[in-house]
């Protein structure tokens, strides 16, 4: 990585981040719902560079629309978690300035 460059100058870059999304993201509490695949999601969260992220057991997950493509518990737990992480993320990212986080 060259001096001029951190850990999410490859997200910065694409023009659906950029520089005012990854602020957006790294300003962002976000709660994530505990359960299955909860570690996965809050992996992927912090990864990109979420700022904070609180675990609520008892909440519950969104349902996961495309569960039926899986047919191990295994791997549909960890494509609804990537899933969640994701669309968290793009909930922030195209949130307007000033608005709360999800």
């Amino acid at each position: 990585m060259q001096d001029d460059e951190d850990r999410y100058t490859r997200q910065r870059r694409l023009r659906e981040i950029g520089d005012a999304g990854q602020t957006r993201i790294e300003a962002a509490a976000v709660t994530i719902a505990g359960g299955p695949g909860a570690l996965v999601e809050l992996v992927y969260l912090h990864r990109a560079g979420v700022g904070r992220a609180t675990l609520d057991t008892l909440a519950s997950a969104p349902a996961f629309p495309h569960a039926g493509a899986f047919r191990h518990p295994a791997a549909k737990r960890h494509a609804a978690a990537s899933w969640r992480a994701l669309r968290t993320l793009v909930e922030l990212v195209r949130a307007p300035k000033g608005a709360s986080s999800p």
